[in-house]
């Protein structure tokens, strides 16, 4: 009974932890009622939106720290059924320290997703000439480590809604 109790408490204290943390792809619906991603525009990007839902600060990584440069993440799944996740690549660090920023209750913080740009990220659909959809949702994970514990940053994993974007050439 104690270890049910136990392992119950651990459970709703990760999904406590998590729901302080939301994210959300910021991607508005086209005149077509389309959510489009576009690889012949200039700005070939979309943002996505993290969200202190609690009552209390918390701090994530910046992005641009070996700390925070993997906590986003993207699922994508083709009208076929095949998943996969969309990371950023791998690369080297010649200034890297542990960094963080503090959302304050209820604040934002908006992050641009240079979707097209091969150097950065793995995993996107490559412009092959033709539209195609694809069911995708962000991910933004911060394992729990020595370094996340000494400057008390926020740990877990936040997930956004799923929803339909269309990749365009």
């Amino acid at each position: 009974f104690l270890v049910g109790v136990l392992l119950g408490l651990m459970c709703a204290a990760a999904t406590a932890a998590a729901a302080d943390i939301q994210i959300a792809i910021a991607l508005p619906q086209n005149r077509h009622g389309e959510r489009a991603l576009d690889y012949s525009v200039r700005n070939e990007r979309f943002h996505v939106i993290l969200t202190n839902s609690s009552e209390t600060p918390k701090r994530v990584w910046q992005e641009w720290c070996s700390w925070g440069y993997y906590a986003m993440s993207f699922e994508l799944t083709d009208e076929n059924g095949k998943s996969w996740t969309v990371r950023k690549k791998p690369r080297g660090w010649t200034k890297n320290y542990p960094d963080y920023w503090t959302l304050g209750p209820h604040e934002s913080l908006v992050l641009a997703v240079e979707f097209a740009d091969a150097e950065i990220w793995e995993g996107f659909p490559r412009p092959s000439g033709i539209s195609r959809a694809f069911t995708m949702r962000a991910v933004f994970e911060i394992q729990p480590d020595q370094d996340s514990k000494q400057h008390s940053v926020w740990t877990g994993r936040a997930v956004s809604k799923p929803d339909k974007y269309i990749f365009y050439k």
